[in-house]
């Protein structure tokens, strides 16, 4: 995957920032001419094709919504790695949205692999940093920005101080993006964790082609959210030759169990998507059978097999370890700290493990079991002394689920990066992605309670332009480095509504710390 843009080099550089009407170029002393430079259709030149963009003038936004990072994965190309763009003879209109990848809630298309590019008008040699987003979604659904402004735009909106491109990559996800198990593994046609790939193709794209839309590729942050937060947690401990991003950003990171991809629990999904499919009759003639299978036929085998396999607080579909691109779980490669980012901004919410447990567990006990089939009783016992406090069975289970899948991985990431930041949203509900209301999309919370927004979204924004969310801060308190054992805190947790007097500070992280030690020393029985 390294070499996947080798045979692909920059032709010609076409950049923004000029309201003319009409098309002019600009002379050089060599003879040749500088790029056409338009604000109102901003134009890229690369040697697979020239992609023409869009520019909105209420947000003084240039825009690219649909360029191809890879050819689309369809015929022999589903379950296969990405690979080079197609090329285009004729001007590609890239100002509408192209379909998300086949998912849960939207019917999607195969023919998904494209990005996004936004940001104030593109300007040739600008050297902005970049951020490159992923969507959560549960690694089943998910996609781009289908409205305006697009994602994270009152995070660059926040100040007129950081000044960054934004990047929107889809990726394949559920059965096709992270079909696993021996067969294959084994199948010279197939690959693993291709909708991981899917994200290192268009981080390799952002690498090669990003200078021409004004965009630094030393200063690259990946940013996700949920699924997309755990995605940028594995992208850290990919195995890699060369550097992809400097720094990470994962809001509330989604790491789920972490199996090899021939584990029973895998095996075991796989099994259940080729009967549903009817290509279990022959094992070696199972992966020619999926690609001729209907593509909704397909959607609805893996929403299915979601659902009968989606063992307690996890989904059927999701990354493994494949011994290649991932080789550990991501406790140990922290612990280790092999990974491939210097700086990370790592952010959890108080209580938004109640978003993933009954709402009703009546037996602590048996709820314990079914989530951690792995665990003897010895850890039982030393689990249930760490979370006596919580009161009640499901407070108890949110509080394990929150820490073991989100909080803590976040943590271990901070702590492994050279430097590192650790959050806490607490206000209101804190619920998973309730704090996205002050940073992803244009939100009445931003104008309402300003204090928070310009702390929380201002620090984000630091943290894209600069890799320190205190260089180009909105709030007086300061983000504490990780190394000092205090995290910033937003809101106490007391789910308070959101006010103008909502408290923002820091807090000693030591109860969190000792709590994710344990989960860190038993990792190998979840697996985290």
């Amino acid at each position: 995957m390294s070499r996947f843009f080798d045979s692909l080099a920059v032709v010609v550089l076409f950049a923004v920032f000029l309201a003319l009407p009409f098309t002019q170029a600009f002379p050089r002393s060599d003879g040749k001419s500088d790029p056409i430079e338009s604000r109102s259709s901003p134009k890229a030149v690369l040697d697979y094709g020239t992609f023409v963009g869009g520019y909105n003038a209420t947000y003084d936004i240039s825009y690219f919504k649909s360029i191809p990072f890879a050819a689309p994965p369809v015929g022999e190309l589903r379950y296969r790695a990405p690979q080079p763009p197609l090329r285009y003879k004729d001007d590609f209109d890239a100002t509408v949205t192209k379909d998300f990848c086949v998912q849960r809630t939207v019917n999607g298309s195969e023919d998904c692999l494209y990005l996004e590019i936004y940001g104030r008008p593109f300007v040739k040699g600008a050297k902005k940093p970049v951020v490159v987003w992923l969507y959560g979604g549960g690694y089943i659904q998910g996609g781009g920005s289908i409205s305006w402004p697009p994602f994270v735009f009152p995070t660059l909106n926040v100040s007129s101080e950081n000044d960054f491109i934004v990047v929107l990559p889809n990726y394949r996800v559920n059965s096709f993006g992270f079909l696993a198990g021996d067969l294959v593994k084994e199948d010279p046609t197939t690959d693993l964790n291709v909708g991981l790939l899917d994200q290192r193709a268009a981080l390799q794209w952002v690498q090669k082609y990003i200078h021409i839309f004004g965009g630094d590729p030393s200063k690259v942050t990946l940013w996700g959210q949920s699924a997309g937060a755990g995605s940028v947690l594995f992208q850290t401990i990919a195995k890699s030759s060369q550097p992809l991003f400097r720094s990470a950003v994962a809001s509330s990171p989604f790491v789920q169990k972490q199996y090899h991809y021939n584990a029973p629990q895998i095996e075991q999904v796989l099994t259940t998507f080729l009967n549903y499919t009817n290509c279990s009759a022959i094992r070696s003639q199972a992966i020619g059978c999926l690609r001729k299978v209907p593509l909704q036929t397909l959607r609805d085998a893996s929403l299915a097999v979601d659902t009968i396999h989606g063992e307690t607080l996890s989904h059927a579909w999701t990354p493994v370890i494949d011994g290649e691109l991932i080789t550990e779980r991501f406790s140990v490669a922290a612990a280790a700290k092999r990974i491939n980012n210097k700086y990370a901004l790592m952010v959890y919410n108080t209580h938004e493990g109640e978003n993933f447990v009954p709402s009703a567990v009546s037996n602590w006990g048996e709820w314990m079991k079914e989530y951690l089939p792995g665990f003897s009783d010895s850890q039982f016992e030393a689990l249930e002394k760490l979370y006596l406090d919580e009161e009640g069975a499901s407070l108890r289970a949110a509080s394990v689920y929150r820490d073991s899948v989100l909080a803590c991985p976040a943590l271990w990431a901070a702590s492994a990066a050279g430097k590192g930041w650790l959050v806490e949203f607490g206000v209101g509900t804190a619920k998973h992605a309730s704090d996205t209301q002050f940073w992803n999309t244009i939100q009445p919370a931003q104008q309402q309670y300003p204090h928070i927004y310009q702390a929380y979204a201002g620090g984000y924004a630091s943290f894209a332009q600069t890799a320190d969310p205190n260089r180009n801060s909105l709030t007086p308190v300061v983000y504490p480095g990780v190394g000092t054992g205090k995290l910033f805190l937003l809101g106490d947790g007391s789910r308070a509504v959101a006010n103008s007097s909502t408290p923002i500070g820091t807090r000693n992280f030591a109860e969190l710390k000792e709590k994710c030690d344990f989960w860190r020393a038993n990792g190998a029985s979840v697996p985290l």
